[in-house]
């Protein structure tokens, strides 16, 4: 057997082997189609002719307007599905539905948005219908009362929230325009933003970026206001309205690459933004492979890895991911 047989036995072998999945930094949904998407920067980050991966297809479990997104202690992926009125329960890796993690209503919960993992590991949920921020074993799922009782300081509409590095609870105020603050009893402590501070208008998703400040998506405006990360005071435009082509702006989260990664619900896309504010870039074009009214964003592999397939040229088939846990959805809680 001749070395140029080998070499080209060799060469035909390695045709066959696919080539390791690229790893999915983001898990993002779909409100539109009831499904939740992935995609990573390396793939996907100005690359209109990639595709985006569809991680929980439509319906799966019963999903129902997906909203929030969170990465739970287990690894887990969580989705607040807003028309089944419960928390659904997903591997993160494969997209396999699990369960419902919190089921209809249980203790009263009625539109769940924003989803986040308390320092103390369990699940606090914005009960959008009934004004209140519901809390939830984070390991078993049974409700445990009310951590923000109804319109407790005002809180009307509640969507996006997150625990901010001072260990309070942040959350948006959507139908009065501002960010309540509450300690980590669920006691109300102010009006962290008051209402339309800024000129925030319906706000709906938060991420506090390395600065300290605090950054709020103004989905009436199509703008991200920044704030003063211990006084509250505005600090004007991270993305400014007249100029990004950002549309209804609903949830945010910083990628690894430090660029600030934004849903734009009637844009049916998700943009990059640098730290500057500047537009970088589509890590998911207008409607890409089926993609409608995107809300939620969560940044994955936390703390692990996690790696992700690819997408059949219709983009109907979902990748599959392997690997590591991650912590909770960070800066990612949504409408």
């Amino acid at each position: 057997m001749t070395i140029k047989f080998l070499q080209r036995a060799l060469l035909a072998t390695s045709l066959l082997v696919p080539a390791l999945a690229q790893a999915q930094d983001f898990a993002f949904s779909s409100a539109g189609n009831n499904a939740v998407y992935t995609a990573s920067i390396v793939d996907n980050l100005g690359a209109p002719a990639s595709h985006i991966n569809i991680l929980v297809t439509s319906g799966l479990g019963g999903l129902d307007n997906p909203q929030g997104l969170a990465l739970g202690p287990d690894g887990n992926l969580y989705v607040s599905s807003f028309g089944t009125d419960s928390v659904l329960r997903y591997n993160a890796a494969t997209g396999e539905f699990i369960d419902a993690f919190v089921t209809s209503t249980s203790g009263g919960l009625n539109g769940p948005d924003g989803l986040a993992f308390g320092p103390d590991g369990n699940l606090y949920v914005s009960s959008a219908l009934t004004d209140a921020v519901l809390k939830y074993d984070g390991t078993t799922g049974a409700p445990l009362g009310f951590f923000v009782t109804p319109q407790l300081g005002g809180l009307q509409g509640p969507d996006g929230l997150i625990f901010g590095p001072d260990g309070n609870l942040y959350v948006c105020s959507s139908v009065n325009d501002a960010v309540a603050r509450y300690d980590n009893t669920g006691a109300f402590i102010d009006q962290f933003v008051g209402p339309t501070s800024g000129g925030l208008e319906e706000p709906q998703g938060l991420a506090f970026a390395p600065d300290g400040s605090l950054l709020v998506t103004s989905s009436d405006t199509d703008a991200i206001i920044r704030y003063d990360g211990a006084t509250g005071d505005p600090l004007g435009f991270l993305v400014n309205p007249t100029t990004a082509g950002l549309d209804a702006p609903i949830e945010m989260v910083f990628g690894p690459d430090g660029n600030l990664y934004v849903t734009g619900a009637d844009n049916d896309a998700v943009f990059a933004f640098d730290g500057t504010g500047a537009f970088v870039d589509f890590l998911a074009t207008t409607g890409q492979d089926g993609l409608i009214r995107p809300t939620g964003i969560v940044l994955l592999g936390e703390g692990g890895s996690t790696t992700g397939g690819t997408t059949t040229g219709d983009g109907t088939t979902g990748g599959t991911t392997t690997g590591g846990t991650g912590g909770s959805g960070g800066c990612s809680l949504i409408r």
